[in-house]
C-alpha cells in the first residue's frame, strides 16, 4: 500500500502532469559513508493521477502525494512493476537528474 514500509520503498509517477519522480527515501548521506538501514534498493512504482478539471501542482515529497490522495486531489494506483534503482553518489555533479529525494527527518 502506498504509504508504508516494505522490503520495496514507493516511487511515485505523475501519470498526466510533467514533473520528476518522486522517492520515498534516500540514503543519508550519500555515498560509502551512509549507515541508513532503512533505504531500499527496489522501488515499487505508484500512479500519481491528477482528474480531469482539476488544476495539477508540483507534489515534492511523499507526504504531499499522500496528504493529496487523502484530500482528493490525486489518485494512486500501485503497480506490479518494481524497480530495481539503487540510488548512487554523484560527488560533484550534485543531485540526480529529473528525480526529486525525499529529505531526512533529523
Amino acid at each position: 500500500m502506498p504509504g508504508r514500509r516494505s522490503s520495496v520503498d514507493k516511487v511515485y509517477a505523475a501519470t498526466n502532469f510533467k514533473q520528476e519522480s518522486i522517492f520515498a527515501s534516500a540514503p543519508y548521506p550519500m555515498g560509502s559513508a551512509s549507515r541508513d538501514t532503512a533505504y531500499r534498493l527496489l522501488w515499487q512504482m505508484i500512479k500519481v493521477t491528477w482528474p480531469a478539471g482539476r488544476a495539477p501542482e508540483t507534489l515534492r515529497s511523499e507526504e504531499a502525494v499522500l496528504a493529496a490522495s487523502d484530500g482528493g486531489a490525486v489518485t494512486l494506483g500501485a503497480t506490479r512493476a518494481v524497480l530495481n534503482c539503487p540510488i548512487v553518489y554523484r560527488g560533484t555533479k550534485g543531485d540526480l537528474p529529473g528525480v526529486l529525494l525525499a529529505q531526512p527527518v533529523r
